[in-house]
């Protein structure tokens, strides 16, 4: 490539040869050479420039470029004037050569090759100029650029600042007028007001002279008159409905004395005398005539809307539901008294049984509470009643007259009386829940296991609660085959059948005052039938207690019709409790309480009846009789199992347990003879200590004024029996006290 003067090639042309291994480059010189002629090669002269041709004159060829003959050039036309010289390169194909070329061509182009070093103004000095020039340029042309921009943003601010201002001023003119024209408003009803008020006040004067009306001072003393009788009246008034209340309150009072009096000749037992007595009773919360009977006794009940069981005296608070409030309560005072003080000893390590039963010491706490209740010093004959050793606890009472209760740790006893064997809610398993792994645990072994247990007549079942209704230890028991029969509340036998298969012929379901009866005939090896269920109490109750005291003579003579045999009455009894063993079935199935009566029928007949009372779980009704009418009815009792413990907190527990101080109430309304403590000792189902319980029955009987042998507890294992029956001048009647109670 050429330089001239212009210092940019004007045209290029490019042929190729087509029968050549080499390819020709035609370059166009600069204008500025006119007497040159195309040179082939980089053929330069001794400055080393490249070499011109003259016009006309044969093309030299160099034999070192390779190449054989000349190449053709067609000659290009030029316009006007202007003449081009051309430089011809012959361009090697190997890459070697075609590298060299072209590395030299751009090393003379920007002035790094020798030929370049000679020139006075080599082509990168003249790139270089134009740069900078235009370079100038285009900073002159911004300078300008942003002087007139410069010139339009202040215009464009004086502009915006006297408009704003403009709108300004008109807008404080506005402000201005209207502030003006409403002060003018407000003064001009101001004076309008000041001319009403004058004329009022004038009138108000004028009326003041001809007496028409009253100065502040008469108006200020009349209103304070006025407010002073009005609460005199108010007073008197409130008076007269406290006096009318207080009248209505004694008479009422009165009425329920005279109702209170014993009625004369009501009925008689054994030649003596017994009065009825009859109490009004008031319940505060929804009830059902249909509820009770005539005589006032609980039926059993269940709510119309829902159809679930309840407590016809208490319908609302005893159904076993609580608010938030309730329990949150109960779980504040049931922390602060954990800190207070340990409520249970440490569980020890159970180890799993058939009958879901661990081997757990818990004798050496139960003796513990023994002796924190009666001491260490105390005599034998009073201790004898928890003294009793583990191998007598399978051996009959001691006389046919007596009953024998063995304590097997909770609700679970063993009762043995007149040759009938009854055992109550069977409950044998480690936890009181329905997994086995939580839950309230037991920290007390029961006494005997399933396996140990001596052949059972009749299992009585209170309620369906965990602690009460054990499934393992139900499947257990009809594993080992030793039960005959099942005495449920209503409810219950479904739920046996369909949970385990139990044959329904040997499961008697009672409703309240309902009664099964058994017969155990001698000569048919002393199996136990179930005879039937009847209800004994549908009558009047000066009807039923004369056929209740009669029932001893109707049962010899159904016995001289059978032959020599023993009969066992069972009478499902109310209790105040609710039922549950899921969120969604609160009581659906029933609960109760049992009464057992066994009598010797036959000629060779000579113990007298036995009673027994099972309470189950229940509570104390604050306001109804419901103890004293199950004393009426069933009672008396020669032995009662009534339950002390899971009765913390009392605003908590109160509807559905009971305190030793209320278990000793129900002992005497029931007019039991003796009792026994159970339903303590063995779950922490409350927050009671574990060895309160005795100690507050304790105290309980010294407040009540009773024998220390009318109310006891028993270790687990521990046995009682029934106090020597009375003599027959008296039978059927007790103490004083009892009768009192």
């Amino acid at each position: 490539g050429g330089g001239g003067g212009g210092g940019r090639p004007a045209h290029v042309a490019r042929r190729s040869t087509s029968n050549s291994r080499h390819r020709l480059h035609v370059l166009a010189a600069s204008p500025a050479c006119t007497r040159c002629e195309p040179s082939s090669g980089r053929l330069s002269n001794s400055n080393g420039r490249p070499a011109c041709t003259p016009r006309g004159a044969p093309l030299p060829f160099s034999s070192s470029l390779g190449i054989s003959r000349p190449q053709q050039v067609q000659q290009v036309q030029h316009l006007g004037h202007q003449r081009r010289s051309y430089i011809f390169l012959n361009v090697p194909e190997t890459p070697t050569e075609l590298y060299r070329t072209v590395t030299t061509w751009l090393a003379d182009f920007f002035g790094f090759g020798p030929a370049s070093r000679q020139a006075a103004n080599p082509p990168r000095v003249r790139v270089a100029v134009k740069l900078r020039d235009r370079l100038v340029g285009r900073r002159v042309l911004v300078a300008q650029m942003a002087g007139r921009g410069r010139d339009r943003l202040a215009s464009a601010r004086v502009a915006a600042r006297d408009r704003y201002s403009s709108q300004l001023q008109s807008i404080r003119e506005r402000w201005r007028l209207e502030g003006r024209r409403r002060f003018d408003s407000i003064r001009t009803r101001r004076q309008q007001i000041g001319v009403r008020m004058n004329e009022s006040l004038q009138r108000r004067r004028l009326a003041v002279t001809e007496g028409l009306l009253l100065t502040g001072s008469e108006a200020k003393r009349i209103r304070g008159n006025a407010t002073y009788r009005y609460h005199r009246a108010k007073a008197r008034v409130k008076a007269k409905i406290r006096a009318r209340l207080n009248m209505a309150m004694r008479r009422r009072q009165q009425g329920i004395e005279q109702q209170q009096q014993p009625s004369i000749g009501s009925t008689s037992i054994g030649g003596i005398e017994q009065a009825f007595t009859k109490q009004v009773v008031e319940l505060d919360e929804p009830a059902n005539t249909s509820w009770f009977d005539s005589d006032g006794y609980p039926r059993t009940a269940r709510d119309p809307v829902t159809g679930r069981f309840v407590n016809p005296w208490n319908s609302e608070s005893t159904d076993g539901q609580h608010s938030l409030a309730d329990i949150w309560r109960w779980r504040v005072e049931h922390r602060l008294r954990r800190s207070e003080e340990d409520l249970l000893p440490q569980p020890p390590s159970l180890s799993p049984s058939s009958s879901g039963v661990g081997d757990c010491g818990g004798d050496d706490a139960l003796e513990h509470i023994r002796r924190t209740i009666y001491g260490e010093t105390e005599s034998k004959e009073e201790s004898s009643i928890a003294a009793t050793a583990r191998g007598a606890v399978l051996d009959p009472p001691s006389s046919d007259d007596s009953i024998k209760l063995t304590w097997l740790g909770h609700s679970t006893n063993l009762v043995q009386m007149m040759d009938f064997t009854i055992l109550t809610d069977p409950m044998f398993s480690n936890r009181a829940s329905a997994l086995q792994f939580v839950g309230p645990a037991r920290y007390t072994k029961p006494a005997l296991r399933v396996e140990e247990l001596p052949p059972v007549d009749v299992v009585l079942i209170s309620h369906d609660h965990y602690d009460h209704l054990d499934y393992n230890s139900v499947l257990d028991l009809i594993e080992s085959k030793k039960v005959e029969h099942w005495v449920v509340p209503l409810g219950l036998k479904v739920w046996l059948v369909d949970h385990t298969a139990l044959d329904p012929d040997c499961i008697a379901e009672l409703e309240w005052w309902q009664s099964a009866r058994f017969i155990k005939d001698e000569g048919c090896g002393g199996v136990i039938r179930l005879a039937a269920t009847e209800h004994r109490f549908e009558q009047n109750s000066e009807e039923v207690m004369g056929k209740r005291n009669a029932s001893s003579s109707e049962m010899i003579d159904d016995g001289a019709q059978a032959g020599e045999h023993r009969e066992m009455l069972i009478t499902c009894t109310p209790s105040q409790h609710w039922s549950s063993r899921t969120p969604f079935d609160r009581n659906r199935r029933l609960w109760c309480s049992f009464a057992v009566r066994t009598e010797e029928t036959g000629t060779r007949a000579a113990s007298s009846p036995l009673n027994f009372f099972f309470a189950g779980d229940t509570g104390l009704p604050p306001n109804f009789p419901l103890h004293q009418q199950i004393g009426d009815r069933c009672g008396p009792f020669d032995l009662s199992a009534i339950p002390i413990g899971a009765y913390a907190p009392s605003f908590f527990m109160r509807d559905s347990h009971v305190d030793p101080r209320e278990a000793f109430a129900i002992h005497q309304a029931i007019r039991s003879r003796k009792s026994v403590g159970i339903h303590w000792g063995t779950f922490a189902l409350a927050d009671e200590r574990y060895d309160e319980p005795p100690r507050l029955l304790k105290k309980a009987a010294t407040e009540f004024g009773a024998a220390v042998g009318d109310f006891v507890t028993v270790r687990i294992g521990g046995s009682t029996e029934s106090p020597p029956p009375l003599p027959a001048a008296n039978d059927g009647v007790h103490d004083d006290q009892y009768l009192e109670g």
